[in-house]
């Protein structure tokens, strides 16, 4: 490099753009007034003004020239929002690499410049304009490296594609999305760390969107191997998996087991490495920086776990020896406060300081509303809260505006609609929205009589459509809570005595829905020794749905006096474990009385008679 006149060297103007810049982060976090914020951002401008002056006073390598450059635009991009000047300035570098591309081998930083003009500016700008114009500009790109016909161009054209594919999901081009990625991992090298990274991404993709993950996907992520991805990319294999299980609402002892190994070994080389970014190899000569999530650091990791735990339990949140829920949703509330007021800056920006606590408001957010959904399973009733946002978008707060008018007596079916044709919504809260509202106008149709009565069922049914159109469509459909309630809701639509109009059906509806409850009867059966597993249709949790299942069993299904007079007697004992049951609970009691006085049991018919009436103090107390 030459001296910069008289005054400072090159190398000098260099390390003072550096130094402004690293001691900006290191004040970020003690930032706490409009004078040190001005001074901050004096900080950042000076050090842009210092690469600046380099690349406009100094003659620079094309070396040099890239490096001071792609120093600056990061920047431009992620301190000033100045995206046209930082485009700006990598078109001209990207010019000059191209111009002296003959004389020295300059292939990584114009990777490096369109990987900047293709990935993250686009995603940066976040406009559906940009990410149209950067796919196409990618698309090119990568027909071009194909056509040199060069193993080192291939092997970046497979880079641009995974690029490309990042943009298609911003644009919901999802059937592009899948064939994109399914082509990319049949290229790639067996057990390599790009193939598995590639994966997650894949798998990742898949679970935002509630698709079902095909089964190569799955066998591809059981056998990322912790060696060759390292730490960081494995414990994200290891949260995907968790979630796979936790959308199943399965059994996720295992899999915690596995993180507790994971992080007996792989703590220490999590906690050195967090912040710095994981460096995906590809081929000897091409790599590729990925900046993970913070929730993958260490501390963040844990807390998340102990979020999933509870999310996983919280149907059992009535259960004295299983309620996890309400002993680990309480300690993940303190341990993000804590978190948030003891967030280090470490060279990290404001900006990055910023979206880690606005990670942390989100967490705080679910468990705000996991904890009014707790209080919604324990006393049958949604309770009212004072927190002005719960979960990560207004549906969740729509959803239990909607359901408490439900609950007091209202219809909610308008709402309800609406919820489940908004975009952005997530599987399970369209699926409630969907469920209640059929649930409402099949009670109307089991009322009405007369002229109207067509068109109630007209609604039903268009209603219904959208549920099995939902639950086909996403991985709802991998699990037996929804099949279930699916099953369940529609038996008693369409069966007397539960509707006094039920609905039409086609005899193959009836016996494909009917087939599904035999399956589901028979996997959770409550007589001891009859129940015949099956993983598919096992409730491990939901006593709700246990009960259902047992007494529309018990109603449709069993012939034998004995066996319905067992059931019924356990069914009607089960409904006092959880609370705001009494009024399944009564109508089941009214089943078991039926059952009492046909199998000729004085004794039962009396105790049940008067557990009733006891019952039925308790709610009409309840509703004055």
């Amino acid at each position: 490099m030459e001296n910069l006149g008289d005054k400072l060297s090159i190398s000098q103007v260099y390390h003072l753009a550096q130094e402004y810049r690293d001691y900006a982060y290191s004040i970020a976090n003690k930032i706490g007034s409009e004078e040190e914020l001005k001074q901050y951002y004096g900080l950042m401008n000076m050090s842009i003004q210092m690469f600046q002056l380099l690349k406009t006073k100094c003659t620079l390598s094309v070396l040099e020239d890239s490096k001071v450059t792609f120093e600056m635009v990061e920047l431009l991009i992620q301190e000033t929002y100045n995206f046209d000047l930082a485009e700006l300035y990598i078109s001209s570098l990207k010019e000059r690499l191209q111009t002296h591309q003959s004389d020295t081998d300059l292939v990584e930083e114009i990777m490096r410049c369109e990987f900047l003009l293709l990935h993250d500016l686009p995603l940066m700008r976040d406009s559906k304009f940009h990410y149209k114009i950067a796919l196409r500009n990618c698309n090119e790109l990568v027909q071009y490296m194909v056509n040199l016909q060069d193993e080192l161009y291939q092997n970046w054209a497979s880079v641009f594609q995974y690029v490309g594919v990042m943009l298609c999901i911003k644009l919901k081009q999802h059937r592009r999305v899948k064939t994109t990625f399914h082509g990319l991992l049949s290229q790639c090298r067996e057990k390599s760390q790009w193939k598995w990274f590639l994966n997650l991404c894949y798998v990742n993709y898949l679970l935002n969107e509630r698709f079902p993950i095909p089964e190569d996907a799955l066998q591809e992520l059981r056998s990322t191997e912790l060696y060759t991805v390292g730490p960081e990319l494995y414990a994200w294999k290891l949260a995907l998996e968790m979630v796979i299980q936790l959308y199943k609402d399965g059994n996720i002892t295992d899999h915690l087991n596995e993180f507790k190994n994971f992080f007996d070994t792989n703590k220490q080389s999590l906690v050195t490495n967090e912040g710095k970014g994981c460096v995906i190899k590809i081929m000897p000569r091409i790599a590729l920086k990925v900046e993970l999530p913070m929730i993958f650091h260490y501390k963040e990791l844990k807390n998340i776990l102990l979020l999933l735990q509870s999310v996983s339990y919280i149907v059992n949140c009535y259960d004295e020896k299983g309620n996890f829920s309400r002993k680990f949703l309480p300690k993940v509330y303190s341990t993000t406060q804590k978190l948030i007021k003891n967030i280090a800056a470490g060279g990290v920006s404001m900006n990055e300081l910023d979206s880690r606590i606005q990670t942390y408001k989100s967490i705080l957010e679910f468990c705000e509303f996991y904890k009014v959904w707790e209080q919604t399973l324990l006393k049958g009733a949604v309770v009212t809260t004072e927190s002005p946002k719960l979960g990560p978008s207004p549906g969740y707060v729509r959803l239990l505006q909607a359901m408490k008018v439900q609950f007091e007596g209202g219809g909610a079916v308008e709402e309800y609609k609406r919820l489940a044709q908004s975009g952005g919504t997530s599987s399970e809260v369209k699926m409630i929205s969907l469920l209640n509202c059929y649930t409402v106008q099949a009670a109307r149709v089991s009322r009405c009589s007369g002229d109207k009565q067509g068109e109630l069922v007209e609604q039903c049914n268009k209603v219904w459509l959208q549920v099995e159109k939902l639950l086909q469509e996403t991985d709802l459909q991998f699990n037996p809570i929804w099949e279930c309630t699916v099953t369940i809701l529609w038996l008693f639509s369409h069966f007397e005595p539960f509707s006094w109009n039920p609905l039409p059906c086609s005899d193959k509806q009836r016996a494909e829905y009917v087939s599904k409850l035999r399956e589901f009867y028979s996997s959770n059966k409550f007589v001891a020794g009859e129940a015949v597993a099956d993983n598919r249709f096992k409730l491990k949790k939901a006593l709700l749905l246990q009960i259902l299942v047992n007494y529309l069993g018990g109603r449709m299904l069993e012939h034998d006096l004995g066996e319905i007079y067992a059931i019924s007697a356990k069914c009607f004992d089960m409904c006092r474990q959880q609370g705001g049951m009494r009024k399944v609970q009564y109508v089941i009691g009214i089943w078991h009385l039926m059952n009492c006085t046909v199998a000729m049991r004085g004794k039962d018919v009396a105790l049940t008679n008067a557990k009733l009436e006891a019952l039925v103090k308790q709610i009409t107390s309840v509703k004055q």
